[in-house]
Parts: C-alpha cells; structure tokens; sequence
C-alpha cells in the first residue's frame, strides 16, 4: 500500500481548506448581495382608520423585490397610534424580515345628541350649554362622558 508522505498530505489539506475558504467566501458574498437586495417601497399615505378590518398590508406597498412570504408581525386595528408591520421577503431562498410603519388614526367625529334642538334664553340669563347634551358617541370609543378639565391635552387618545 501507497502512502503519502507528511508534506504532500499536508499540501492536500491545505489546498482542500482554501478551496473550502474560497467557496465560503463567494456564498458570503452571493448572501449579502441578495439579502441587501431585498427592498420593499411603500407609499406616502401609511394610515388605516381605526376598526377598519378590510385593512390589507398589500395596499400600502408599491414595489417589492422579492416575493412577499408572509406578515410576521402585525398592526392591532383597535390601537390607535404608529406601528410597526414586518414583512418576511423572500428572493433567491433567502428570506429578509422588512419592517415598516403603518400609523392607526381615529379620524371620525363623535355625533353629539342634543335634548331640545331649539332653546330659548331669556337676555341677561345664564345658561349651561352642557345641560341640553343627551349623548356623546363615537364609532369607536363608544358613548363618551363629559369631564370638565382646565389641563387640556389634545393629544390623549378619546380627547374631544
């Protein structure tokens, strides 16, 4: 039997090792080209009304590159404010995890009920004007409670 003597076996394995480098090398490369290829464009307007449940991710993205996989995380419809969506792409079977914003606006106006639609004031006579207010509702919060507050913040959420 025939073997090989230390230098040569050495040189073998050292060829098959740089041979292993080189390939490890080219597929990193390939990787980070496709994977920092992977873009989704999406458009100007990324508000859904609150409660909307025909809201579609898909409405909101002008162009992928890639094909989208899946929604791997998600907006809450009923949670006011922005949010983030992640989008799972894939191209070239290597998949990237996009994440974009989406903000939930309430945009709809409480409907106020009055009690009487007409009222009369005598001049010189004061008048509550909250006393003649049957009902506040809206679509989304539901029947409203008046609270009488110096400290406005028009920023709360529900604030009217």
């Amino acid at each position: 039997m025939k073997t090989i003597d230390g230098s040569v076996g050495f040189k073998i394995f050292l060829l098959g090792f740089i041979i292993i480098l080189i390939g490890v090398g080219c597929y990193s490369y390939w990787y980070n080209r496709v994977y920092n290829s992977i873009t989704v464009s999406v458009s100007k307007n990324m508000m859904v009304e609150c409660g909307n449940n025909n809201y579609n991710v898909n409405d909101f993205i002008d162009k992928i590159s890639g094909n989208l996989v899946s929604v791997s995380k998600d907006i809450n419809i009923n949670e006011v404010g922005k949010q983030e969506v992640v989008l799972e792409i894939e191209k070239n079977r290597i998949i990237r995890n996009v994440p974009i914003v989406i903000e939930v606006v309430d945009t709809s106006m409480p409907v106020i009920n009055l009690i009487e639609d007409v009222i009369n004031v005598d001049c010189n006579t004061t008048y509550d004007i909250y006393s003649n207010i049957g009902e506040v509702i809206d679509d989304f919060d539901g029947v409203l409670e008046y609270k009488e507050n110096s400290l406005v913040d028009d920023k709360t959420v529900g604030y009217y």
